[in-house]
């Protein structure tokens, strides 16, 4: 990491003050406390979320599966087979299931991520509750091991459930660390003290997506290398499935103890105090239908909310849809299927630096990439719908590597700048209370794409008509990216914040 990153409070020159531990500058060991949580976290998305857990649950469905008589079992060494299961008086296309599963997770997560994510915006709650969820949910992740038999499918959905879940809640966290070191960077005082009002735009801008791009690239690294021992593992395993339960429990080892490192690397950073008469089971949902109901004041931050909401749901969508394609259309091996996660995280990391240089090289806004790379993303599901008529789109899986590399170049860039986008368009003090409102828009809303996918699947029994939705997913926030206006956004966001701190002198 070449670039100066700040020392102690002592040596960074800012005067602070001594009682309020929450704006000291940023040190050498916050931000690799930040970068060593972004490496813990990160191989929970790539190995379980991304590839292993859709793989061992439409797995474990199929084989307590059958065909679409209802009465001959499934026999899943047919390529393009198609599979019910049946679940109480239901019966749901076997693809279809993990899809299901995650739709359930996601709408859980929505409900956590209010309750929380104001809360956070108090006290220490912001690191306590990242090391609560991060040992809960790597915990919870390691029982998939007890899953020895397909009769435990409905086992390894709740396992599933409660690590999702538990993940997810990490991020509402972490992200919200994003705003306060970017603020509090020595790079960032230093501009502020000169008080050029365009320097310290630019300041923020480069920092923010410095910060953040090389978290995302170290999660990126750790992912390749969970993946590459997981590729082992799953290879030399006589059973590929349970081969791919190891690789889960590997994982989420890896996560609970660089986890608890970073949470060690990370001083605290201590908030105001909950608000006079205040009670900590109602806070998070007063202030956040009050942030709702003032959405007027913020109105390009909540349209920014809705264009991510799109666009994460597309994305998120987009991955674990071909996943199962791949295994069920193009019969990959479970061993194939890693390789091309790794092909994926690789290129995300990779992607992080090459947007990043493209960004400087033509002097791009944070808005402006945002908006080329949706643009690029829609022709990936556009391409698939061409395999309805033609020899190619995705019909060999020679076409799958190729689709892989381009959707990691894409993927790590695109979280990495809205991130940073976000982060500008926020009202200072309140970053928790919008990046849970975030977190809603991304994981926590991200159950529509795979609940429409999946009844796609049940109604068609053929993965590839959920194209056509995901071309819209992808297509409609680009236009909506080209109408956030960014200096507005960041104007109203300073005005609210001001208004609120008036408010609560008075």
């Amino acid at each position: 990491m070449g670039e100066h990153i700040g020392e102690s409070a002592e040596k960074g020159g800012h005067e602070a003050n001594p009682s309020d531990k929450g704006e000291v500058p940023v040190s050498r060991r916050e931000l690799w406390g930040f970068y060593a949580y972004s490496a813990a976290s990160e191989p929970y998305s790539a190995v379980l979320m991304t590839v292993f857990l859709p793989v061992i649950l439409e797995s474990l469905a199929t084989s307590n599966g059958y065909q679409l008589d209802r009465e001959t079992p499934c026999d899943s060494s047919v390529p393009g087979y198609q599979c019910v299961l049946q679940i109480g008086s239901l019966w749901v296309d076997t693809t279809s299931f993990p899809l299901y599963v995650t739709s359930l997770g996601v709408i859980i997560q929505a409900f956590l991520f209010v309750s929380m994510g104001a809360l956070a915006d108090h006290g220490n709650w912001r690191k306590n509750f990242l090391l609560f969820f991060n040992t809960f949910g790597a915990i919870a992740g390691t029982l998939i091991l007890a899953i020895t038999s397909a009769k435990g499918v409905l086992g390894a959905a709740v396992i599933t459930l409660l690590g999702n879940i538990s993940f997810g809640s990490t991020l509402v966290f972490i992200y919200a660390y994003v705003p306060t070191l970017t603020r509090f960077h020595p790079e960032m005082l230093k501009a502020q003290k000169l008080g050029d009002k365009q320097a310290i735009r630019q300041t923020r801008t480069e920092v923010g997506n410095r910060i953040s791009g090389h978290g995302i690239a170290l999660g990126y690294a750790a992912g390749v290398l969970m993946l590459v021992i997981s590729a082992v593992v799953v290879n030399f395993s006589t059973n590929q499935i349970y081969g791919m339960q190891i690789g889960c429990a590997i994982a989420c080892v890896w996560w609970l103890v660089l986890g608890i490192v970073a949470h060690r690397l990370m001083p605290e950073r201590i908030a105001p105090p909950l608000p006079a008469g205040e009670n900590y089971f109602t806070f998070s949902w007063r202030q956040v239908f009050r942030t709702v109901r003032q959405a007027h004041r913020l109105s390009h931050t909540f349209r920014y909310l809705i264009t991510w909401f799109l666009l994460s749901d597309g994305i998120s969508t987009i991955t674990s849809t071909a996943v199962l394609f791949a295994k069920i259309e193009l019969a990959m091996t479970q061993f194939e299927l890693v390789l091309a996660a790794i092909a994926v995280i690789m290129s995300a990391g990779l992607g992080v630096y090459v947007w990043m240089f493209i960004r400087r090289r033509f002097q791009l806004t944070t808005r402006q990439v945002l908006i080329i790379i949706c643009c690029i993303y829609t022709l990936l599901p556009v391409y698939g719908l061409i395999g309805f008529a033609a020899p190619f789109g995705i019909r060999h899986k020679s076409e799958l590597w190729v689709v892989a590399v381009l959707d990691g170049l894409l993927l790590g860039a695109m979280h990495s700048h809205s991130r940073v986008m976000f982060s500008d368009l926020l009202p200072a003090g309140k970053e928790n209370e919008f990046f849970s409102l975030y977190e809603i828009t991304d994981k926590g809303a991200a159950w529509i794409g795979p609940l429409i996918t999946a009844a796609i699947k049940d109604a068609t029994h053929n993965l590839r008509y959920s194209f056509y939705f995901l071309v819209c997913m992808l297509f409609l926030p680009a236009i909506l990216t080209w109408s956030v206006d960014v200096e507005k956004a960041k104007k109203d966001a300073e005005k609210f914040a001001e208004d609120e701190k008036t408010a609560h002198v008075a």
